[in-house]
C-alpha cells in the first residue's frame, strides 16, 4: 500500500486487511488499535494508560515488524487483563512505520461511505472488463496468427462504437 502511494502517487481503493487477533474479532477487549503508539519515543501506551517496557524491531516474512511488550508488573495487576491478554502480560506485534499508518488510515477509511461508493465503481469497472474479455475476446486477437490490437479493448472500454465491436462476440 505504502509502495504504491510512494512510486507510482496512486491510492488503492479496497478493502483494508482487517485485525484478526481475538480481542478484534470478538468486538470486546482491546484491540491493537486501542493503543497508542508514540514511534519517535518507541513507546506504545495501553488504554489502561501504562506504558510499554520493550521495543524491538525484528523482521518478518522479509518485512520490518516492531515487537512491543509490557512488564509482567503492570499487567498482572491490571483489572482487565482478561480483555487486554490470555497471557501473562500484552506483547503487541506491530508493522513499520509508515505501513502501519496507512493500514490504520485504510482500516478508517473502510468505514466511510464515500470509501463505499468508490470501491462500488471500481467494482462496476472490473465488471464491465470482466465481463468484455469473458463475452467478447477482448484479451484475443481477432484472426489466428495476427498480433493482438489493443485499440479495440481501449475504445470499448471507453464505450466508444460498441455496435462496430459485435463480430468480436463470434
Amino acid at each position: 500500500m505504502t509502495q504504491s502511494q510512494q512510486t507510482h502517487q496512486v491510492n488503492l481503493i479496497g478493502p483494508a486487511r482487517g485485525d484478526y487477533q481475538w480481542q478484534a474479532r470478538a468486538g470486546e477487549g482491546f484491540a491493537s488499535a486501542d493503543f497508542q503508539v508514540d514511534w519517535q519515543a518507541q513507546q506504545v501506551t495501553c488504554p489502561q494508560g501504562q506504558r510499554s517496557k520493550s521495543w524491538s524491531v525484528t523482521q518478518e516474512k522479509g518485512q520490518p515488524r516492531v515487537v512491543v511488550k509490557f512488564s509482567r508488573k503492570s499487567c498482572r495487576p491490571c483489572p482487565v487483563l482478561s480483555q487486554c491478554s490470555r497471557a501473562k502480560r500484552r506483547t503487541i506485534l506491530l508493522r513499520a512505520d509508515a505501513q502501519y499508518e496507512a493500514l490504520r488510515a485504510a482500516r478508517q477509511r473502510d468505514n466511510q461511505v464515500e470509501t463505499q461508493n468508490l470501491y462500488d465503481q471500481r467494482a462496476g469497472i472490473e465488471g464491465t472488463l470482466s465481463q468484455g474479455v469473458r463475452a467478447f475476446g477482448l484479451r484475443r486477437s481477432q484472426y489466428i496468427g495476427q498480433a493482438k490490437n489493443p485499440s479495440p479493448t481501449c475504445s470499448y472500454c471507453h464505450g466508444d462504437q460498441p455496435e462496430s465491436y459485435s463480430g468480436l462476440a463470434q
